[in-house]
């Protein structure tokens, strides 16, 4: 994960936000590349139970679209994103901050981790709802 120097990215016009809950031993899959910055405000876990995270990724011709996807087993939670580029190839660094609510199996959770393409689990804090 790449810690920028400063990030005020919103969601940005073209991107496609979803969500899928599951269960089960599946690995995780990531779509396209794309970089999960962490910063001050992301990744977040807001009051109302949705996830807030700037990613980054090359494109800028096509819409792209991100669907988060979980699982749980026992009493931890994985969450990740599923990053569609619909074919972009073009090349500028785009960023974006892609929200989606948290299946409610997620939010009961004792421990919830955001997975990220390079490898790395972030833990996420998770507010009282």
């Amino acid at each position: 994960m790449r810690l920028p120097p400063s990030v005020s990215a919103v969601v940005a016009a073209g991107l496609v936000l979803a969500g899928c809950d599951s269960t089960g031993d599946e690995a995780a899959s990531f779509g396209d590349p794309y970089t999960v910055l962490v910063t001050a405000d992301s990744p977040r876990v807001t009051d109302d139970g949705r996830l807030a995270v700037a990613v980054e990724y090359s494109g800028g011709c096509e819409e792209h679209a991100f669907v988060l996807r979980s699982r749980v087993a026992g009493d931890d939670a994985e969450v990740w994103w599923v990053h569609d580029a619909r074919g972009d190839t073009c090349e500028a660094i785009q960023t974006a901050t892609v929200r989606a609510a948290l299946p409610g199996t997620v939010l009961e959770a004792d421990e919830v981790f955001l997975l990220a393409p390079d490898g790395g689990a972030l833990a996420l804090t998770v507010p009282d709802l």
